[in-house]
């Protein structure tokens, strides 16, 4: 087949694509893809891997140790202060302040 012959094929395919889409997508209502573009995703990607200061998360093990080196205490320590007050960070930190452990 030359590339005149594979023209007229794909113009031809491209046709009876166009014929078989045309009750299934009239003039009057185009896809949303076509023209504008897709629709832009509504997840906000900003707060991925950010966290939250409210609470404390010792099943990750970055955080854990962050606030460690924050109030200067051991993980175990924490892990029992979350155990007693809850994950609120105002909470903890009042247990830990308890025990003489203070912000750094």
């Amino acid at each position: 087949m030359n590339q005149k012959d594979e023209l007229r094929a794909t113009e031809r395919r491209e046709r009876r694509i166009d014929e078989a889409l045309k009750e299934t997508f009239p003039a009057s209502d185009p896809p949303s893809f076509v023209g504008a573009g897709a629709p832009t995703p509504t997840h906000d990607n900003t707060t991925v891997d950010r966290p939250d200061l409210d609470r404390i998360n010792i099943h990750e093990p970055d955080e854990l140790s962050g606030w460690c080196a924050y109030w200067g205490c051991a993980p175990a320590e924490l892990t029992e202060a979350i155990r007693d007050v809850g994950v609120m960070v105002a909470n903890v930190e009042a247990k830990l302040a308890a025990k003489g452990h203070k912000r750094k």
